[in-house]
């Protein structure tokens, strides 16, 4: 289908990215000491279930088996969160290395924070200063990036010879205060480039982004966002090396 301006109305914009500094990511020591986030209400069935049963073995006084219910409870409906940015891996090397990616998850954050600016306000998630009108949520519906393992090649692009096999060096350790324990900062030094591709389709109510210059414009200014973490301490800048509709 053609929009008033001659272009497609759902379009993909290839994105070629170049590391212009290194960029870290945060890793907790231990998995384990990360915060508990029930993934369940406690309130449901099958915690009623799980009350019964642990009562029965109170009365009892069969504390051990109290224990394991409870943790067998707790293994099903509660999930571990990490509240820290960081590198993930995908198992595909024979000898069981992981080979580190950045999740396009993170292209969308940086995306989204950018729509969300005054500057594109045309685009329409916040109407006005303090109201979030359309959510995140909804975005995701009209944008879609992939692939979702973004690998790092060094020095440039080919054809996954020169694929990043491992973080360059380990930084040191830091306290994070959302997490019961200290994480270490892996880091990637440039060069190094990476690709990933823009899917849009700018139906209602996000039709300002049919136009595929604004959609740049928006790719463009998400660079100054950086990727990764430690952005604020200027980590994770990057720079565009080819951009353009496919």
């Amino acid at each position: 289908m053609e929009t008033t301006n001659g272009s497609k109305r759902a379009y993909t914009i290839e994105v070629v990215g170049e590391l212009d500094g290194t960029i870290s990511s945060a890793r907790p020591t231990n998995i384990n000491v990360l915060l508990e986030v029930p993934s369940k209400p406690i309130g449901d069935i099958s915690w009623q279930i799980t009350r019964v049963q642990i009562e029965k073995c109170l009365k009892s006084n069969d504390t051990i088996e109290a224990w394991r219910i409870l943790d067998e409870y707790r293994r099903i409906t509660e999930s571990y969160k990490c509240p820290m940015h960081v590198f993930q891996y995908d198992d595909q090397k024979k000898d069981g290395e992981r080979i580190p990616f950045l999740g396009a998850h993170c292209v969308f954050g940086a995306l989204h924070d950018c729509i969300a600016m005054s500057y594109f306000k045309e685009v329409g998630i916040y109407k006005k200063k303090g109201d979030a009108g359309r959510s995140v949520t909804l975005l995701r519906n009209f944008i879609k990036i992939y692939p979702y393992h973004i690998f790092f090649h060094r020095p440039v692009l080919d054809g996954g010879a020169n694929l990043i096999q491992k973080p360059d060096e380990i930084e040191g350790q830091h306290p994070s205060g959302s997490v019961k324990g200290f994480s270490k900062y892996e880091v990637i030094h440039p060069p190094a480039q990476f690709k990933f591709r823009v899917a849009v389709n700018p139906l209602p109510p996000f039709e300002a982004l049919k136009d595929q210059k604004l959609m740049q414009e928006i790719i463009d200014q998400a660079v100054n966002h950086g990727l990764g973490g430690r952005r604020s301490a200027g980590y994770g800048m990057w720079k565009i090396v080819e951009m353009g509709v496919i």
